[in-house]
């Protein structure tokens, strides 16, 4: 799974990539403003992680997240979105009412995305990471011999 955050506000920050809770997490600045950071994170092994990160980004920058895409590598789970209260918008996309902000599931090649994102002028939220955990139900996470939690 791949992970991508905008953020705004922000302090100056170099492009870096940084290996924090053992994850690749690249920080990318706007090349025409510095308050803007783009992060990636390629490979996202372990989804229990997403609050953390999202924590970690939010102290390191000192921004609001403005629009979070989690990418996963398989068809859009159309029912199990569905059952979780997302609606058809068109014959592709689905929506999912929020009233702090917006919520999507989008289909691509090969993968679907799961977008949030605020144009109201704040930030997502950290409990916005929750709604991505619903679509976790049903995957076995246990702990590694170091005590952390895996997929």
């Amino acid at each position: 799974m791949r992970l991508e955050m905008n953020w705004f506000g922000c302090q100056p920050v170099e492009k870096q990539t940084v290996m924090p809770f053992g994850e690749k997490v690249m920080m990318v600045p706007n090349r025409y403003s510095s308050e803007i950071i783009n992060v990636f994170v390629e490979d996202l092994k372990n989804e229990a992680l997403l609050r953390s990160l999202f924590h970690y980004c939010q102290t390191v920058t000192s921004g609001k997240c403005k629009s979070l895409k989690l990418f996963f590598p398989e068809e859009l789970p159309r029912k199990k979105l569905e059952l979780q209260g997302f609606n058809k918008v068109d014959g592709k996309r689905l929506r999912k009412k929020h009233p702090d902000f917006s919520v999507a599931a989008l289909p691509l090649q090969d993968e679907w995305v799961l977008q949030l994102d605020n144009h109201t002028g704040s930030a997502i939220p950290i409990h916005a990471i929750d709604l991505a955990s619903l679509l976790f139900e049903g995957k076995q996470l246990s702990l590694d011999n170091n005590g952390e939690v895996v997929a």
